[in-house]
């Protein structure tokens, strides 16, 4: 019975473990996603105030 507990608590931890990895995987993801978008909108407000300037000519 005691075996049955270990095996289970090994198991356990090692699905634990992948968890963690993939949770990780994911913010790094997110991470990137995020400074994507940032740059995006930089660039929008860059391109909106070269036409400003362009329609100001």
């Amino acid at each position: 019975m005691q075996l049955e507990y270990r095996v289970l608590a090994r198991l356990l931890a090692r699905q634990m473990a992948e968890l963690e990895e993939e949770v990780e995987k994911l913010r790094r993801k997110w991470g990137r996603v995020a400074g994507a978008t940032d740059d995006l909108e930089e660039a929008k407000r860059e391109l909106q105030a070269l036409k400003n300037r362009l329609e100001s000519l």
